[in-house]
């Protein structure tokens, strides 16, 4: 997995988490969240200010949060293995 530019919390979730990220300067955020076996279950492109609440409406499960820049190509800011409860 990529280093993430970022954290997630809290984990394990309900579906609702905290993105965030002081440094990260990018303000139009893709949001992906991948099953283990490659599929996307949800998408989302976000207007980012440090600090976004998510709700992330899946199944119990272990996920991929994965996370990219718009405004360079959706170059991957990182990603954050999540688990759903």
């Amino acid at each position: 997995m990529l280093a993430s530019a970022f954290s997630s919390y809290p984990n394990p979730s309900n579906g609702n988490f905290t993105l965030e990220n002081e440094s990260l300067n990018a303000s139009v955020l893709k949001i992906e969240v991948i099953d283990l076996l490659g599929k996307t279950h949800y998408a989302e492109t976000i207007n980012f200010e440090h600090k976004q609440t998510l709700a992330i409406p899946l199944a119990a499960g272990t996920y991929i949060l994965k996370v990219s820049d718009e405004q360079n190509a959706f170059t991957p800011c990182g990603t954050e293995r999540i688990v759903l409860e």
